[in-house]
């Protein structure tokens, strides 16, 4: 089954549960670390995203933008690919997009 990660506090403030109809919710936010203490963050994000699996799972665009950016650019270092979940507001629901890594692709890692 695929997994949705989801890289934001489990307080109420966000709301991803409409993300779970492409997966199961994985809450993966690296609780205690601050954004801006971005080594710490690298490590704890690498550690998140260890089990990703770039052909089935995705990550959630929701949520703090250094979080994201860092999770993305791991996920994409580490696999060549990503799948993400963008929230639409007109329509209240997830739109899938991908990003591929051309780099990656032409084996020029």
């Amino acid at each position: 089954m695929s997994k949705v990660f989801v890289f934001t506090p489990q307080d109420g403030r966000f709301n991803c549960e409409s993300a779970g109809e492409y997966g199961e919710l994985t809450h993966q936010y690296p609780e205690g670390v601050s954004p801006f203490n971005t080594d710490c963050l690298t490590d704890r994000l690498y550690e998140a995203i260890e089990d990703f699996d770039p052909d089935a799972d995705f990550i959630a665009m929701t949520g703090n933008n250094v979080v994201l950016a860092l999770a993305v650019a791991l996920a994409l270092s580490s696999y060549g690919r990503v799948r993400l979940l963008i929230f639409d507001a007109r329509t209240s629901k997830y739109v899938e997009r991908t990003i591929n890594d051309p780099a990656w692709a032409r084996g020029e890692e």
